[in-house]
């Protein structure tokens, strides 16, 4: 038996300068200012948050549970009943909401298939 393997491949090589800047000033960038009322909103007194907000904000970044990164978007606490008090009666679970999804991409398929190489010989 004769076996050929006949491979095509195309290769496209594009060599571009990409000068756009998205944020916000600077040289090419954005030149949006705030309206009359972004303005008046900055000028406005502001407060600090208090002991307990500030301790609850701690306490919340500390735990590791609640770290997006272990939890895939479905943290076990929605809500406290009061400021820092995450294993206190009437602590309220996170439920209903989807777990956030891999980003679709061509063809609305996932990013594994859109990325398999079709150059490659059949296995």
């Amino acid at each position: 038996a004769h076996i050929t393997n006949v491979y095509n491949k195309t290769v496209i090589t594009n060599n571009v300068t990409v000068t756009h800047i998205s944020y916000n000033g600077g040289e090419g960038g954005l030149t949006s200012q705030p309206n009359a009322d972004e303005q008046a909103a900055e000028r406005d007194p502001h407060i600090q948050p208090t002991a307990l907000q500030s301790k609850h904000e701690h306490f919340a970044s500390i735990n590791h549970a609640l770290l997006a990164s272990v939890n895939h978007g479905s943290p076990a606490i929605a809500a406290t009943p009061r400021p820092a008090a995450f294993s206190a009666h009437g602590v309220v679970s996170a439920q209903g909401a989807d777990a956030p999804h891999a980003p679709k991409h061509p063809a609305g398929k996932p990013k594994h298939e859109v990325d398999k190489r079709h150059d490659e010989p059949p296995h």
